[in-house]
């Protein structure tokens, strides 16, 4: 009974710990970095707070360019994320409408060890782009300069996996 409330006290601080920082996301202007920086700079060691990303991400569409920026930056920064989440953050990219959270993704991929169900994962979410930009009435895939960024870090990404 003991550790069952523990359990529950446990999963009420992570909710409230959760909470706060989709508030400090949301306070982002998505413009000068200084804030997120500091965030990121206040939680790097911290597990959950990646946790707590890649669950925001996948659950609040409008924080994905903030969230992902933050992930991506943990890896300019020469650190990664356990293949877990990756595989989570890779699991729900065919959401993603922001532009710039799509180039988020794509500028991590070299970072990311591919298992077969992520390739499958990102198999959909280029084809979703690749029909979104069909709707979109573009008749050439390089006349999408979303699309072309897209090929040119597949091919960048596929050459740092040969050398």
């Amino acid at each position: 009974m003991a550790a069952s409330k523990i359990d529950t006290a446990l999963k009420f601080s992570r909710q409230e710990n959760e909470k706060k920082l989709i508030d400090k996301l949301k306070s982002w202007g998505g413009v000068h970095i200084e804030s997120v920086t500091r965030l990121y700079d206040e939680n790097a060691e911290n597990s959950d707070f990646f946790e707590d990303l890649v669950v925001i991400y996948k659950n609040e569409q409008e924080l994905q360019k903030v969230t992902t920026w933050l992930i991506k930056h943990h890896y300019d920064t020469g650190n990664k994320l356990p293949d877990s989440l990756t595989e989570k953050l890779l699991s729900t990219c065919v959401t993603i409408e922001n532009w710039e959270t799509k180039l988020h993704i794509l500028q991590l991929l070299p970072h990311f060890e591919l298992s077969k169900k992520m390739q499958q994962f990102l198999l959909v979410f280029f084809h979703h782009i690749e029909r979104k930009g069909k709707k979109e009435d573009f008749t050439h895939l390089y006349d999408n300069p979303f699309l072309s960024c897209i090929f040119v870090c597949l091919k960048s990404y596929f050459c740092m996996k040969r050398a």
